[in-house]
């Protein structure tokens, strides 16, 4: 079994390319808390992996959330494993999953880290599709390299990342500053398509008079709105518009 949080397709790639050579399901979180689904049971003769991204040097609040109420069932000999995705660090990332998964009495055998493009491009910058093909092209030789391990069910000693730990609080400060939808504009191109409303993790989006509008004051600050609009028209402050967008490109149908 695999659990994952993917906005823009990152995660879910990682998921189904882990998944076919494990022949293991995949379990969106998005999903999870839609339908409200906070039991898990891992079948016997599987592993349990845990991939997720990471956001300002920790989790997503939606994977903070599910992890809060979530009860997975494992067996005696289950092999479990974490992966965080990241841009520049996880950060702490991986230390919140190992701290939930403690909470449920579960060891955590191995962790691993994937670099992949970084869809906060209120920094980074994804104008050049030349960029993309390199970055994806080193996460193959990633999972080459993971893949294996996992299937082989190797222990790996788990990072402390005690310099991490020590500044959380720090972390859910700059999260909630950076989260304001106050952030979020649409541009006069808009075309009505209702695609970040339908598409939003939180239902944080309506459309008012054909325009998007957040009806809360923080969101996941996944930018999947920005990412997967059509006509480019979400923006954030005046930090994206020269960025441009990116999705997985192996992914075509996001959850």
């Amino acid at each position: 079994m695999i659990i994952y949080f993917s906005a823009t397709g990152n995660n879910k790639y990682l998921a189904q390319r882990i998944s076919e050579d494990t022949d293991e399901r995949c379990i969106s979180i998005i999903e999870c808390m839609k339908e409200k689904i906070f039991e898990l049971d891992v079948p016997e003769n599987e592993s349990l992996g845990i991939i997720v991204p990471t956001y300002f040097l920790k989790l997503p609040s939606l994977v903070d959330e599910f992890f809060s109420k979530v009860t997975i069932n494992i067996n005696e000999d289950t092999y479990v494993y974490s992966i965080a995705s990241y841009g520049t660090t996880t950060g702490y990332a991986l230390g919140y999953i190992n701290e939930y998964l403690n909470d449920m009495k579960i060891k955590l055998d191995a962790e691993f880290e994937v670099a992949m493009p970084d869809t906060w491009t209120v920094v980074f910058d994804y104008s050049d599709k030349d960029k993309v093909d390199i970055e994806m092209e080193y996460v193959e030789k990633q999972l080459d390299f993971i893949i294996p391990l996992i299937k082989d069910k190797t222990e790996i000693p788990i990072n402390p990342r005690l310099n991490f730990k020590k500044d959380k609080s720090g972390y859910e400060e700059v999260y909630n500053l950076e989260s304001k939808t106050e952030h979020l504009h649409v541009l006069d191109n808009c075309i009505s398509c209702g695609i970040c409303a339908e598409d939003c993790p939180i239902n944080a989006i309506e459309l008012i008079d054909g325009k998007p509008v957040w009806i809360v004051d923080n969101c996941l600050i996944c930018l999947r709105c920005l990412h997967r609009c059509p006509a480019f028209s979400i923006q954030y402050d005046d930090k994206t518009q020269d960025h441009g967008q990116y999705t997985n490109p192996h992914i075509t149908e996001f959850d």
